[in-house]
């Protein structure tokens, strides 16, 4: 068995409180780089785009 950690949203230091949506459970990435306050403010993304699944991955994963 590969004992390797997959790089995985539920395994992210900027991973959020998991929650489900019918099937599938979700969080919301809290990526400081990308998703900060003050963009926000600027309305350059909202919540809509942090959310991901359980098992998203991405270019800046970080292991908790």
């Amino acid at each position: 068995m590969d004992n390797i950690k997959k790089r995985r949203c539920h395994n992210c230091k900027f991973s959020g409180q998991p929650f489900k949506i019918g099937k599938l459970t979700h969080n919301h990435c809290e990526d400081p780089k990308v998703y900060n306050e003050e963009a926000f403010n600027k309305e350059s993304w909202s919540a809509w785009e942090t959310l991901r699944v359980f098992n998203n991955t991405c270019n800046n994963h970080e292991f908790k």
